[in-house]
């Protein structure tokens, strides 16, 4: 008995430990003065496809009819993210709102939503739905399955069908320049270290 209610007490502490946030899920380009971006809907097969311009002047829009709800809850991984390895990234999942469907990206494949795998087990090397967090701004951009799981290593997004509809999103290494890397955001976009709004909408 003594040792079942010691195992809940550790669940209950991993459980509140964990950090969740969500909101509207906008994908953006990293550029402070012309961040296009747009809203994504459910497309066929899984994929997770473009819906419209989600930006107007130096404001982004709300979730407009069929925009998707995101919902990003950190998870223990083998890199202890979330924990002593980096105070500036977090690591974890990004799951539809209202479903049991997680994001997940990888190289040269289009963005996908699929069953979620369990929160309560630790992210491993090639894990395909994890996603790194940046707390200083709204960027989020797939791990990659890196071994060391370096965050120069993940994998962002292809921009080139931002702002149109129902077109896929295909995952692409990060740029040598961070301004032409495509992030994922949730509820809002902010750029750079100091988490600065959009100047303007391409």
């Amino acid at each position: 008995m003594k040792f079942s209610i010691a195992a809940l007490l550790a669940v209950t502490a991993t459980a509140v430990s964990a950090y969740t946030t969500e909101g509207t899920i906008y994908i953006y380009v990293n550029s402070l003065p012309h961040p296009r971006t747009s809203f994504v809907k459910t497309g066929s097969n899984s994929q997770i496809v473009t819906n419209g311009k989600a930006c107007s002047g130096n404001s982004t829009l709300p979730a407009q009819h069929g925009a998707l709800t995101g919902v990003f809850t950190t998870v223990d991984n083998q890199w202890d993210f979330n924990g002593k390895h980096d105070n500036e990234i977090w690591m974890g999942y990004i799951k539809i709102k209202g479903t049991n469907n997680c994001l997940s990206l990888t190289e040269n494949k289009a963005l996908v939503a699929k069953k979620c795998p369990s929160f309560s087990q630790e992210i491993k090397k090639g894990n395909k739905f994890a996603w790194f967090k940046d707390k200083r701004n709204s960027a989020m951009w797939a791990y990659g399955g890196d071994k060391d799981a370096i965050e120069n290593n993940g994998i962002g997004f292809d921009g080139v069908y931002l702002q149109t509809k129902g077109k896929p999103l295909n995952g692409v290494k990060m740029n040598s320049d961070p301004l032409d890397n495509v992030f994922l955001g949730l509820g809002h976009v902010s750029l750079g270290h100091s988490g600065h709004g959009p100047q303007g909408c391409e």
